[in-house]
C-alpha cells in the first residue's frame, strides 16, 4: 500500500532571516501556561504499559489535534496559494510506492486532505492498529508510526511558514504551539523522527522549550489544562 509521508528536503537556502518569520516573533512565542512543565511527562511511557500501545493511542489523539488545526486552515489553503506542499524552501512529496521510485509534488491542500485520510484508514484498520484483547501489532508498526509523524509534522510546519498570520490574528497561535512542542517531546522521546526532519521548526522549538521552562517556574494550579486535550492519550500528570 502506498504512504504519504515527507521525503527528506533539500536545506532551504540561506537562514530563516531570509524574510522575518511570524512565529519567530517574541510576542508569539506563547504556550498553554496552564501545562508548562507537563508536556514532557505526557510523552513518557506511563509505568506498566504497552509502549506499542502508548504510540498507537498517542497516534490517535495527535491526529485530533492534527486534523483540528487544519480545519481552521481549511479555507485558507488553496491549490492557487499553496501550489506545493511545502515549509518555507523545503519540499515535501508525495511517495507512490514504499520504495520512493514514484514520486511527485502536489497542492499542499491535496497533500493534507489525503494525508489526513489515509492515515485515518490505517488508524481504523484492526490489522494494523489493533483494538481487540489479545490482537498483536504488526512487526512494522513502528515504521508505520514513524511515517505518520513525519507527516503530522510536516503539516505543522506548511501551517508555520504559510498560514501563521492567519492563526495569530484568531488567537489560536498558543494552541499550535502547545501542540508543537507536544509532538517534538514525543517524536524525540521515541527516536521517532531525527533532527534533520525537524530541522525547519527547530529555531522556533528551541525557544518554545525555553518559554515553557519560564512559565513553569509560576505554574497554574487551575483547571485550565483540561482544555488542552492532548493529556487525555494517558494518565494525567501528578
Amino acid at each position: 500500500m502506498s504512504f504519504l509521508f515527507p521525503t527528506k528536503p533539500k536545506p532551504p537556502h540561506g537562514s530563516a532571516a531570509d524574510k522575518r518569520l511570524a512565529f519567530l516573533d517574541p510576542e508569539a512565542l506563547v504556550i498553554n501556561d496552564a501545562v508548562a512543565g507537563k508536556l514532557q511527562h505526557f510523552a513518557r511511557l506511563p509505568p506498566q504499559s504497552d509502549v506499542n500501545e502508548w504510540l498507537a493511542t498517542n497516534c490517535l489523539a495527535f491526529f485530533h489535534q492534527i486534523n483540528t488545526q487544519v480545519g481552521v486552515i481549511g479555507e485558507l489553503c488553496t491549490q492557487q496559494g499553496c501550489p506545493s506542499m511545502c515549509a518555507g524552501k523545503e519540499i515535501f512529496e508525495w511517495l507512490e510506492d514504499r520504495k520512493g521510485n514514484k514520486k511527485h509534488k502536489t497542492p499542499a491542500k491535496q497533500y493534507i486532505n489525503t494525508a489526513l485520510e489515509q492515515i485515518h484508514k490505517i488508524l481504523q484498520d484492526e490489522e494494523q492498529f489493533p483494538t481487540k484483547f489479545g490482537l498483536d501489532f504488526p512487526p512494522d508498526i513502528v515504521q508505520t508510526i514513524k511515517k505518520i509523524f513525519r507527516t503530522y509534522f510536516a503539516i505543522l510546519a506548511h501551517i508555520y511558514y504559510h498560514h501563521y498570520n492567519e492563526l495569530l490574528k484568531l488567537g489560536a497561535h498558543r494552541g499550535l504551539n502547545t501542540l508543537l512542542l507536544h509532538l517534538v517531546y514525543f517524536v524525540r522521546e521515541f527516536s521517532l523522527m531525527d533532527s534533520k526532519e525537524l530541522a525547519c521548526l527547530e529555531e522556533l522549538v528551541a525557544k518554545l522549550v525555553k518559554v515553557e521552562e519560564e512559565a513553569a517556574k509560576n505554574p497554574k494550579h487551575d483547571d485550565d489544562y483540561l482544555e488542552y486535550e492532548m493529556h487525555s492519550a494517558g494518565p494525567a500528570a501528578s
